[in-house]
């Protein structure tokens, strides 16, 4: 039986379980709509706590999501690709039909908190109210002010297309019961405010583990596996624990300048959805990013992994020459040393992870530029290497340039993330 088999009939299980004890009285599943009250006018937020929930927003980096391409800001519409179907991100402006602008405060905090929209209706967990149900209320409050001081904007979202079982919302009770934990966390006395700060953003509104943590058939994130390490939207997000494959220590003043900048002269520029966090990072306040560094950084290791070491076996000439002819003009010479801002290639993340996954989508689609500020950035080739030739010049780079043992499935890698990545060549 396929994983997604078994899923369904997991799920029709508990749409059985959950007929039969709707008949029986036993429990509710239905979610009461909240009493209608008038939603809060702009005049009653005064510029401060608007001004925080701004900065809060960042954090969150809710336009990433609730924004999509060429789009009105947080007016929705972006496509999450999810292995269930798609689901499209909701409209989160003050449009009174369309958006939130009916909304009062509870009907935003339950949201929040629960994923339960004012009618009654389960929202789907790729909007991540498990880790935003344990924001604290005056977070809550900054950000629903700012929210609802934007422009509205009158766009209804497309209709999500997910297959059945997984349109029926009423199986998200069960989803619930089994990955939401909405207990505040507890600051920890040994630790200081800063450190206390940065865990409870990176745990509730920054939301890091819902891309850096596994997750497991049912999409839920891996218990005891916080920040070990996921994938998100077609790359791997690396560890953020002891567990990170970083070839260089990560200090607390490096990670505050690449969460504020998206790029460190030791470990390089922030790809795939990492752009987009770094992005709007950049408009948090300085306090919270120093905070998340302070807190990120007491969970990396002391010390660098320690890898046995190995000697590259296979020669490989044409990639050889694609990297003297091509990296090299940025990398400096075979790529080994650093080239102005830019580290040495050996310094990479993407070439010590398991996966060949992040070194090919970068060879392929490379680095644009920054929002935050002008940096140099990466072209991608895959208009102009075969299939062949970026495999060769990945496995090229982790051999003899990360001195890693070869990755085992780089070709069908290369061949699925073109193919996954529209209108690649």
């Amino acid at each position: 039986m396929t994983l997604k088999r078994t899923v369904i009939v997991v799920l029709m299980i508990l749409i059985g379980v959950t007929a039969l004890l709707r008949l029986t009285g036993t429990i509710v599943f239905a979610n009461p709509a909240i009493t209608a009250v008038a939603p809060a006018q702009t005049q009653d937020f005064n510029a401060r706590l608007i001004a925080r929930g701004r900065a809060l927003a960042a954090v969150g980096n809710c336009a990433a999501c609730h924004t999509a391409p060429g789009g009105a800001a947080l007016a929705g519409g972006l496509a999450l690709h999810t292995p269930f179907g798609v689901i499209y991100s909701d409209n989160i402006t003050p449009d009174p039909q369309y958006g939130i602008g009916a909304w009062s405060k509870a009907d935003f905090e339950r949201a929040m908190r629960e994923g339960i929209a004012p009618d009654g209706q389960h929202l789907y967990p790729a909007f991540p109210y498990d880790y935003f149900a344990r924001m604290k209320h005056g977070d809550l409050d900054a950000l629903y002010a700012y929210l609802m001081t934007r422009t509205p904007v009158r766009q209804r979202k497309p209709e999500n297309r997910l297959d059945f079982p997984f349109n029926l919302r009423v199986l998200l009770t069960g989803w619930n019961l089994l990955f939401l934990s909405p207990s505040p966390l507890v600051a920890e006395p040994n630790h200081t405010a800063s450190w206390n700060r940065g865990r409870y953003l990176v745990q509730s509104l920054a939301h890091c583990g819902a891309c850096h943590t596994p997750r497991n058939w049912l999409e839920g994130t891996v218990e005891g596996e916080n920040l070990s390490g996921g994938v998100a939207e077609g790359w791997t997000a690396p560890a953020l624990n002891h567990n990170s494959p970083a070839p260089l220590v990560w200090t607390e003043a490096e990670l505050e300048t690449y969460l504020s900048t998206g790029i460190d002269a030791h470990h390089g520029a922030a790809a795939g959805p990492m752009r987009a966090v770094t992005n709007s990072l950049g408009n948090a306040a300085p306090g919270d990013i120093h905070a998340i560094a302070v807190y990120i950084a007491s969970l990396m290791p002391v010390l660098p992994p320690a890898h046995a070491p190995f000697t590259p076996r296979t020669k490989m000439a044409t990639a050889a020459a694609i990297v003297e002819g091509v990296c090299a003009n940025c990398h400096g010479p075979s790529a080994l040393i650093a080239q102005g801002r830019w580290p040495p290639l050996a310094a990479s993340t993407a070439l010590q992870e398991n996966s060949p996954r992040n070194t090919i989508q970068i060879l392929m689609n490379g680095l644009p530029l920054p929002n935050v500020r002008s940096e140099p950035f990466m072209p991608g080739f895959s208009a102009i290497l075969t299939d062949a030739q970026i495999a060769q010049v990945a496995q090229y780079l982790r051999e003899h340039v990360a001195h890693r043992k070869p990755w085992r499935d780089v070709g069908d890698m290369v061949h699925r993330i073109r193919a996954e990545t529209p209108g690649t060549p």
